[in-house]
């Protein structure tokens, strides 16, 4: 299980989760991704179709992780191939919870075990992103899944998971401790209150122009080190792609972002957490050696 977050506020939906996964004995990992992109291509149909339109939804599971990620597997593989003899177009954000929902319900009947979701894309008027979670119960014997639209007009919290009450309950009773929500889940997530949640922060935002997952960064309090994270994988082991770089784009206090990694804009305060520019550290030392 785990703590999955959504929070709206100014213009953009943010998702943060842990990264532990457990089992039956307990945790089998601290390094589960599980917020991820679902890139999504319509293309004019032919005999060669060329893709013209894409976008970029976001998608993070608490539950099955079995269930979840064959359900992504197959949805991201359908949205990647959507044609149409008319002008392309972007499906719906409902549209694609649809897609999910039906696929959830086959592969949770075919597992037997459950999973819910949040589901976050760009609106198709370009205003407020749209988020909505998935759940699935077992009522009166029977399988019921229910998608819910959560309200775009107020800045808004939502939680699912293992760790959701236990984490509601955490961030009530220490309301006004922290400036960002990034720093109540992160806090939460090293107190380990529920043993069900654990490992390290991960996160992805979507705004107007679509969702991207986020290199988490974290500074050692004694030393001011930096660390950065992608899905709870270090940078150092994420390496490079044929000399490419990877999460370019990376969310952390201000302090994290050292002179060459400039903050770009402030989604929780002046002086609390950023989005910015991030280069590893690798990156950056090869530079210098250069």
């Amino acid at each position: 299980m785990t703590l999955l977050v959504c929070h709206r506020d100014a213009g953009m939906v943010t998702l943060l989760a842990d990264t532990r996964i457990s089992g039956g004995l307990g945790a089998l990992t601290d390094m589960g991704p599980k917020i991820m992109s679902v890139p999504v291509v319509t293309a004019h149909g032919s005999e060669m179709p060329e893709p013209t339109v894409r976008a970029t939804f976001g998608f993070a599971y608490s539950g099955s992780t079995l269930a979840a990620m064959s359900t992504y597997a197959l949805a991201t593989t359908c949205l990647q191939t959507l044609v149409t003899p008319e002008a392309p177009r972007v499906p719906s954000v409902a549209a694609v919870v649809d897609l999910f929902a039906r696929l959830g319900e086959r592969y949770i009947r075919e597992v037997h075990s459950l999973f819910d979701c949040f589901i976050v894309g760009p609106a198709d008027d370009g205003g407020e992103p749209i988020a909505y979670s998935v759940t699935a119960r077992i009522l009166d014997g029977q399988l019921t899944i229910t998608s819910l639209e959560l309200d775009r007009t107020r800045r808004g919290l939502w939680a699912l998971g293992s760790g959701a009450s236990a984490y509601m309950t955490f961030a009530q009773s220490r309301r006004g401790r922290w400036r960002t929500i990034v720093e109540s889940v992160e806090s939460f997530i090293r107190s380990g209150m529920e043993p069900t949640v654990g490992g390290h922060l991960q996160s992805g935002r979507c705004d107007p122009e679509g969702f991207q997952p986020f290199m988490t960064l974290s500074v050692d309090p004694e030393d001011g080190a930096v660390s950065a994270a992608l899905l709870g994988l270090s940078d150092e082991e994420l390496g490079f792609v044929d000399g490419l770089d990877i999460g370019v784009q990376a969310l952390g206090p201000r302090s994290a972002f050292r002179p060459g990694a400039f903050a770009r804009r402030s989604i929780e305060g002046q002086d609390a957490t950023y989005v910015g520019y991030w280069r590893s550290l690798e990156y950056e030392a090869e530079e210098e050696a250069g």
